[in-house]
């Protein structure tokens, strides 16, 4: 739960300050879906500015990877 709750808040801190809720209109959908034993969970954002073209690794996405590292994807 500790990895998942680093990942959340990266995400949400990236979302407000690159990301579809930088934006008025802009807006996040997280659906959750449980399948047996196993939780999906997926991040959307709308109406916010055009993602970058080449995005570079920096320590927000090491820190997604490490924290889902085993866990999920």
């Amino acid at each position: 739960s500790q990895g998942l709750a680093l990942v959340t808040h990266e995400l949400l801190t990236n979302a407000i300050r690159h990301g579809a809720l930088s934006s008025k209109t802009g807006r996040v959908e997280v659906k959750i879906d449980l399948l047996g034993d196993t939780t999906h969970i997926l991040w959307s954002e709308h109406g916010g500015p055009a993602p970058p073209k080449h995005r570079q690794q920096g320590f927000g996405s090491m820190l997604i990877l490490d924290a889902l590292a085993g866990e999920g994807t």
